[in-house]
């Protein structure tokens, strides 16, 4: 090639270019920035599957859960839980007198998952013969993700063995009810 016909020719499209069809001005049309609205950021066609509208690519995203959520979930699940303790005496599951820990949903690939790690948390006991528990809690220690059917389950501040019994007898259900507790959490909203 002589120069002249060198500052005259046009460059030849690399091979990561090659096979596009369209002109500079149509790409760019195609990428131009859009403008998301503050409720189109938070609105999500299907909650199982997709993250925030900003993230269409389903990369990873995280959410984390505030402690006010996660207590209302568990009580939704666990309130009026009843333990039979004898054939006219039975317990069930109050509110939550302490929680620690955390619980974050996160999307990846478009799948969601929860994790969690509740090291901590303490239902109030209701006896339904109206005597006195004073204090009395159920225990659930060093509940996460990774184990949701193996946590430790105690009754603190009763002295009572009939009803450590009957909690030792209804462990099972209470760590399968940890499960419908997972769905219930992860259909909720973020706030």
């Amino acid at each position: 090639m002589s120069d002249e016909q060198k500052s005259t020719a046009k460059p030849i499209n690399s091979s990561y270019y090659h096979g596009r069809t369209t002109t500079k001005g149509e790409e760019a049309e195609r990428f131009k920035p859009q403008l998301i609205s503050e409720s189109d950021n938070n609105t999500q066609s299907n909650t199982q599957t997709q993250g925030s509208k900003w993230n269409s690519a389903q990369t990873f995203e995280s959410e984390e859960f505030s402690q006010q959520i996660i207590i209302s979930s568990l009580e939704e699940i666990y309130s009026n839980y009843e333990i039979l303790i004898s054939e006219k005496n039975f317990i069930k599951l109050g509110k939550i007198s302490k929680i620690d820990g955390y619980a974050n949903r996160t999307f990846t690939r478009g799948k969601k998952v929860l994790t969690f790690e509740l090291n901590n948390i303490s239902f109030d006991l209701i006896d339904m013969n109206d005597e006195q528990l004073p204090e009395a809690t159920l225990c659930f220690k060093e509940v996460d993700f990774a184990s949701t059917d193996d946590f430790t389950i105690k009754v603190i501040g009763v002295s009572d063995v009939g009803i450590t019994k009957a909690v030792r007898a209804n462990e099972k259900n209470l760590r399968k009810l940890f499960g419908d507790f997972i769905k219930n959490i992860l259909a909720k909203d973020v706030e």
